[in-house]
This record gives structure tokens, C-alpha cells and sequence, in this order.
């Protein structure tokens, strides 16, 4: 089995609280090092994008961005995912 790196809901709507701003810069330098790490070694990149209609948070808009920090932008070894909340609910009805 291959190990690969998944970078999860790191997008610009997750920066409007200024109380969790810096942590998310924090970890931001992390996973930039390991986005360097997995490169290096030729090894996937998963990037999985949050996406919910009710709350605007669709491809196109600011806040689905991925933050201009995050040094994930596709190359040959990248993919991204985008995650829609409405279909893990449907997942987990009973």
C-alpha cells in the first residue's frame, strides 16, 4: 500500500474568524511541509474541498478558494476532491 497525504477543508471561509486565523496559518506551514515532503518522495496528494449550497460555499466563490498560502496547487502528482456535506448526510440516514 502507497501512503498519500489528504489535506481536508483548508479553504478562505474557514479565515473569517480571527480567533482561529492564526492557528490555521500554523497548520498551514505544517502541511506545506509535508505537501514538500510527498513531492519530493513522488507520493499522492489529496486535496478534499468543503462544499455546501445552503451556505454558499460552492466552486467559483472566495470562500471555496483555497488560501494563496497553501502550496497545493495541482501539479502532476495532485487531486482534488470536492466533499459535499449533503451526500455524507444521506450516507448516515437511518
Amino acid at each position: 500500500m502507497k501512503p498519500a497525504l489528504l489535506v481536508i477543508d483548508v479553504q478562505k471561509a474557514f479565515f473569517k474568524n480571527p480567533e482561529t486565523t492564526q492557528s490555521l496559518n500554523q497548520a498551514i506551514a505544517q502541511i506545506n511541509m509535508g505537501i514538500e515532503l510527498f513531492r519530493e518522495k513522488r507520493l499522492p496528494i489529496i486535496c478534499i474541498q468543503h462544499m455546501v449550497k445552503e451556505n454558499g460555499l460552492l466552486p467559483g466563490t472566495e470562500g471555496f478558494d483555497l488560501p494563496e498560502s497553501l502550496t497545493i496547487l495541482p501539479l502532476k502528482q495532485t487531486r482534488i476532491t470536492i466533499k459535499n456535506i449533503i451526500t455524507l448526510k444521506k450516507c448516515y440516514k437511518k
